[in-house]
């Protein structure tokens, strides 16, 4: 496995994150996390002199081992520490074959019926907003000043002549008779 973060927990238990598997198990079932840890406690740097309880010990990938406690350090991975993480790594991978594996009930879930159900309106109050007054305000008047509008020209407009039907036109005044004007 090439990808992958171990967590060795000090409150017991230990976990594998990797592209192949997944899983976590109580430290106590495992035989060689004891001499990995051992074995990174003794390669820490001169300077570290902190007591071996961790808080916990995190190794990624075959690149670098975090130990995390009062002083933290890091190592990175020698082929000796390598090896132990190999063989760590198989034993998680035991351990996860020899999990009961999870079985599913297979129960079927009926669908939710509900017959004769009335919902009620949904009312809401009514709400008389006041109207918006609006005291000593005064609009000033619009004045525009050389504004010119241009005459309307309207080009090709025919007009049609106006047909009167039925329209009786009284004969004109008798001009043989006197015509009194006032």
């Amino acid at each position: 496995m090439e990808n992958f973060t171990i967590h060795i927990f000090g409150y017991g238990e230990t976990q594998i994150n990797g592209d192949e598997f997944s899983v976590k198990v109580s430290t106590d079932s495992l035989t060689t996390v004891k001499p990995l840890v051992d074995a990174v406690w003794a390669d820490k740097p001169a300077d570290v002199n902190s007591e071996q309880d961790f808080h916990v010990i995190n190794i990624f990938n075959y690149n670098e081992i975090r130990y995390i406690a009062n002083e933290d350090f890091t190592l990175e991975v020698n082929p000796a520490l390598k090896a132990l993480i190999d063989n760590l790594i198989t034993e998680l991978k035991n351990a996860l074959n020899a999990l009961p594996p999870v079985v599913q009930p297979n129960v079927a879930t009926p669908p939710v019926v509900q017959e004769n159900v009335v919902t009620p309106p949904v009312v809401q109050p009514t709400v008389a907003t006041p109207p918006v007054v609006q005291e000593n305000v005064v609009t000033p008047p619009v004045v525009q000043e050389n504004v010119v509008t241009p005459p309307v020209v309207q080009e090709n407009v025919v007009t049609p002549p106006v047909v009167q039907e039925n329209v009786v036109t009284p004969p004109p005044p008798n001009m043989d008779e006197p015509t009194l004007i006032i």
